[in-house]
């Protein structure tokens, strides 16, 4: 009995080690070129220079790093706009004002209305979409370099 426990608490060690490894696995190249997306989006949507994000399980230092148009702030009532990328549905209903957010997994994007669009990477290149409806009950009017990726419904 003692043996398969000790088999199961390997095997989970296992899958954890390998989830944290996948992050730093990230080439310094990928991670730049996120963020310089995730800053020309914040800008575009906000129309603010800097934008202040609200940042939800990403590293808040490759933020400061890497992009000159984001402070990044604790408080999601100071932000014009939330990067997640996983939910915190206690931090969405902490914020006194509805502000919207970027996924950085699509499924995400499906879980919360509060997020309008996903950068997530896919067979190695990053995806950009955004949802009309979305955009619409946020009101923001994304400039017409974005048309290719706003989609009327969620796949």
């Amino acid at each position: 009995m003692n043996k398969y426990i000790a088999i199961i608490f390997l095997f989970l060690c296992s899958i954890f080690n390998l989830h944290i490894k996948a992050e730093t696995l990230r080439s310094k190249q990928e991670i730049i070129i996120e963020v310089k997306i995730l800053e020309k989006i914040s800008v575009d949507i906000t129309k603010k220079k800097p934008a202040k994000v609200f940042v939800i399980g990403y590293d808040k230092n490759y933020i400061k790093k890497y992009a000159k148009k984001l402070i990044v702030v604790d408080d999601c009532n100071k932000a014009d706009i939330i990067i997640a990328k996983e939910e915190k549905d206690i931090i969405f209903s902490s914020c006194k004002k509805k502000i919207p957010g970027i996924a950085l997994r699509y499924s995400l994007l499906k879980e919360n209305k509060n997020f309008i669009g996903a950068l997530f990477w896919y067979k190695g290149r990053p995806n950009l979409v955004f949802v009309s409806f979305r955009l619409k009950q946020f009101q923001i009017k994304l400039p017409k370099s974005y048309s290719k990726y706003i989609e009327e419904q969620i796949w």
